[in-house]
């Protein structure tokens, strides 16, 4: 299982919202989550990607946001399949996989953050 570096900082932002306590916990959980993931930084393959996919959204007037782009980008070009709940932007790439987040029937429950 892998996770990009974007939405490695995504989650942070997320956890840092909170305080004290609440924000010990989350980190936490997220560190023992991460062990075994690797995280997939963004390098100029992925850069590629990100920027002929951009181009082709801007044509069609179909931009999403960058770091969901950076995302599936990453996810196209590790041909990785994507958990998300934002259909409504990945399904905008084109040769994508992904899944609603909320769809595990098939995933063995070990993968599975809770």
């Amino acid at each position: 299982m892998a996770i990009s570096v974007i939405t490695f900082s995504e989650v942070y932002e997320g956890i840092y919202r909170f305080e004290n306590e609440k924000r010990d916990e989350l980190e936490e959980n997220f560190q023992n989550f991460l062990r075994g993931v690797q995280i997939l930084n963004v390098d100029e393959n992925i850069a590629g990607v990100f920027a002929e996919q951009r181009a082709k959204l801007r044509r069609e007037n179909k931009l999403i946001d960058n770091f969901d782009l950076l995302i599936g980008s990453t996810a196209l070009y590790y041909n990785l399949e994507l958990l998300t709940n934002n259909i409504k932007h990945f399904e905008r790439i084109e040769n994508l996989k992904f899944r609603c987040l909320n769809d595990f029937s098939d995933i063995p429950h070990k993968y599975i953050y809770q």
